[in-house]
């Protein structure tokens, strides 16, 4: 019934089960009102004496998403215009395809801003926003079911045209029972889409920190992220991310600079590309077993389980794992494939590794070679090799006559080098060749071991010092 007043027109509404209440609108500007929205067992008469407009109630669904109309008007309203929205009730709410159960909503507001509370089992916080400042949103859980986190990008068809500039602080992100830590940053609204600034995350033992303002171009549909991830002791970590503790270290960090397709929130290793760098230092690589599931891309860094599957006997080295001072590596990322741009290096006082290569990180397959280099004076290993190929040592006094024969030469010999190849999960190492003592003699020595091979269909004789031998076991047999 609409009714026509001194100084305002009036309007009684009385739609059962949908909308009652009453609206005025003054002459002079503004509204007042009290309207209950959707059934309520615990109705009660509009109050007849509001000053501002008054909306409670529940309803059963509402999209938050298409509640930017409301931010539009906040930010461009000139009118001393209050109203309140207190404890109202959503039984289910959505944002793009994620669902929210059982929120109760607190939202005040007028010309000098707005306030929102949320809470529910899924989700609690506060948004506070006084135009022309930047919101601020304090958000002490959110949870996502295991489901949606497979659903693909979270703010697929979310209309963010409309939001503003905004600071986010996010105590705890649960994804099933998993917690994914905190959250801190700043959006900025640009002609391309948002800035990311100022991001600060500790997640499963991980600190993450941005050292350059992260982006999503919202046209192009990308994102991308620079920044550091450090850790303490990775023994410590990885079980949190469902990996073996199969390094143990006294700290860890990682530099990247990362983009890959959709929204900041549609991360995922498989589709990124960009550089990593990784420095982890003072620790020990841990013999774990591998068909459980939990190695996956670590499987080829489990440099312990890799030893015991090389051609050499390192037991006596590396029987309690390999320690290391420092690991050092630079990679890069694209479309899924990871290349060592820089070996990872492995270095410490009982020897070091050299790795390089490629991993598909989708399929897990391998092509690495590795270089294992050790002291010579605990190069015992390298006896065996030596002795297998020129000893043949049948009776056990060949190996003391073989030793003191060919001592010079074994002396010389400090590192190997090997193929790997298979998947993460199951690495094939195949013994490549052993020579001289700088790493950088690899390549050296193999193109020696080439030219010899040529030389030999002519009747040419080695000529190598007896300092300097290199000597490739998949070249020679036993007698």
């Amino acid at each position: 019934m609409i009714g026509f007043n001194e100084g305002f027109t009036s309007l009684e509404m009385d739609w059962p089960d949908r909308a009652t209440g009453w609206l005025r609108l003054h002459d002079a500007g503004g509204l007042s009102g009290f309207v209950r929205v959707g059934a309520s067992s615990d109705w009660v008469a509009a109050p007849q004496d509001r000053d501002d407009l008054t909306v409670v109630g529940r309803i059963e669904s509402a999209d938050l998403s298409r509640w930017s109309d409301l931010l539009v008007l906040v930010e461009d309203s000139d009118s001393d215009q209050r109203w309140q929205i207190p404890g109202f009730e959503i039984d289910r709410a959505y944002i793009g395809d994620v669902a929210f159960d059982d929120l109760l909503i607190d939202a005040s507001g007028g010309s000098d801003g707005m306030q929102v509370s949320v809470e529910g089992p899924q989700l609690k916080g506060t948004m506070e926003w006084r135009p022309p400042e930047v919101m601020q949103v304090a958000v002490e859980y959110i949870s996502f079911s295991e489901d949606e986190e497979e659903t693909g990008d979270p703010l697929e068809g979310v209309d963010l045209s409309q939001m503003p500039d905004l600071d986010a602080v996010i105590k705890e992100i649960l994804i099933g029972e998993s917690s994914y830590g905190s959250w801190e940053m700043k959006i900025r609204r640009d002609a391309q889409g948002f800035g990311i600034h100022d991001v600060i995350a500790d997640i499963k033992g991980l600190h993450v920190e941005s050292n350059a303002p992260g982006h999503w171009n919202t046209s192009d549909n990308v994102s991308r992220f620079a920044g550091t991830v450090t850790a303490t002791n990775l023994a410590e970590v990885l079980p949190q991310w469902d990996y073996a503790a199969s390094i143990e270290s006294e700290k860890a960090r990682l530099d990247a600079n990362l983009s890959w397709p959709g929204s900041p929130l549609n991360f995922d290793l498989w589709d990124v590309s960009g550089s990593m760098d990784v420095d982890i230092r003072n620790g020990r690589f841990l013999d774990v077993q591998s068909g459980s599931g939990t190695v996956r891309i670590f499987g080829l860094f489990n440099l312990a389980a890799l030893a015991k599957r090389m051609t050499l006997d390192f037991s006596d080295v590396f029987g309690k794992g390999i320690s290391f001072d420092k690991v050092t590596a630079q990679t890069e990322l694209v479309d899924g494939f990871l290349t060592f741009t820089q070996p990872m290096e492995v270095e410490g006082t009982g020897g070091s590794f050299r790795l390089a290569g490629t991993v598909d990180l989708e399929s897990g397959a391998l092509d690495n070679e590795m270089v294992v280099t050790l002291p010579v004076s605990d190069s015992l290993p390298w006896y065996a090799a030596y002795l297998s190929v020129f000893a043949n040592p049948i009776l056990g006094g060949a190996v003391f006559v073989g030793e003191r024969l060919f001592r010079d030469q074994i002396d010389s010999f400090s590192s190997a080098k090997y193929r790997i190849d298979g998947t993460l999960d199951e690495p094939n190492v195949t013994f490549d060749q052993v020579f001289s003592k700088s790493m950088d003699d690899a390549a050296q020595a193999e193109t020696r071991a080439d030219e010899d091979e040529s030389s030999s269909d002519g009747g040419a004789t080695d000529s190598s010092p007896a300092g300097d031998v290199d000597v490739d076991v998949n070249k020679h047999g036993s007698d």
